[in-house]
């Protein structure tokens, strides 16, 4: 193997363990994210590595305002009740 695609992957590999390390200490330091959530996002990093991490990195803890636990994250405007 030539040295210049042996340094390009070393680069590649270096940023994608990196990116992985970020996203579960990100998902780790979160604190919107209740138990359940942490342990979910940290599968979907670990299970599905490259996903799980582009995942993280650009939707954050709750893509779409999704949650898991019973908490509502969004207050509830005057207009909501009844």
């Amino acid at each position: 193997m030539e040295p210049t695609v042996v340094v390009v992957v070393g680069i590649v590999g270096l940023l994608y363990v990196g990116a992985l390390a970020y996203a579960i200490a990100q998902i780790a330091r979160t604190p919107s994210l209740n138990r359940l959530e942490k342990w979910v996002w940290s599968a979907v990093v670990v299970i599905f590595p490259l996903i799980g991490s582009i995942a993280w990195l650009v939707g954050g803890p709750h893509p779409f305002g999704l949650g898991l636990g019973d908490q509502s994250r969004l207050p509830a405007s005057s207009s909501d009740r009844f």
